[in-house]
């Protein structure tokens, strides 16, 4: 008789292992010398945004690279990264933060999308607000903004945030290590995702379990 869990259980750790040796590939195969930039693709490095370069072509024949877009900011502050769809965007962001969080500090960049196509910007910090066109000038996609935060964190915002009529969806909103993945057709550029952080190291167990709860409770989000 056959033992059918136990194959499954077998094709799941072998798939698990090939993945583990994949991605391992992956990793191996990127090598950034301040120079060059390879991968398993064959792709390069992007002289205008620093960033890696994919070359793909779509079923219509339209050429389109796939760029990763590191984000420069600096230990302790966050950056929100979304897509909204008027240039009053930059005003009501600049309303909803100091209407929120009295003496916030931020800087906001939106990429017009049609007519000037300017990066229009604002805020309440002059260093924020030139993070934030910087950092826009790198992803360079129409209709998104990038959102400096000091002296406040997302979880304050947000809400308010998502609440500004321009606004269509929110990409990511961390302190961790961003890099937004573009995509560059022969039309423009869009955000296909972002990679936030780095990757699970496992399951949280009981003591995990623990910590997390006191550590809520410690820094004053729960009682």
């Amino acid at each position: 008789m056959v033992d059918g869990g136990g194959m499954e259980r077998k094709a799941r750790r072998e798939g698990r292992r090939m993945g583990r040796e994949k991605e391992r590939g992956r990793r191996e195969g990127r090598e950034e010398d301040g120079e060059r930039l390879r991968c398993c693709c064959g792709g390069k490095k992007d002289d205008r945004t620093k960033s890696f370069v994919s070359p793909r072509r779509c079923a219509g024949g339209e050429n389109m690279e796939l760029e990763l877009v590191q984000i420069e900011m600096e230990e302790g502050m966050n950056v929100i990264i979304g897509q909204s769809h008027f240039i009053k965007t930059v005003e009501d962001v600049y309303e909803a933060m100091v209407n929120t969080v009295p003496g916030i500090r931020f800087g906001v960049a939106f990429c017009e999308a049609s007519g000037a196509r300017l990066i229009r910007f604002d805020g309440t910090d002059e260093a924020l607000e030139k993070l934030a066109v910087k950092n826009a000038e790198k992803i360079g996609a129409g209709h998104t903004f990038v959102l400096f935060l000091e002296g406040a964190y997302p979880i304050n915002i947000l809400r308010h945030l998502r609440q500004v009529p321009e606004i269509c969806s929110i990409f990511a909103a961390t302190a961790n290590p961003l890099q937004v993945v573009v995509a560059a057709s022969d039309q423009g550029r869009g955000i296909m995702g972002v990679v936030d952080g780095e990757v699970p190291l496992g399951v949280e167990d009981e003591e995990g379990k623990k910590w997390r709860r006191e550590f809520l409770r410690n820094i004053g989000y729960k009682r």
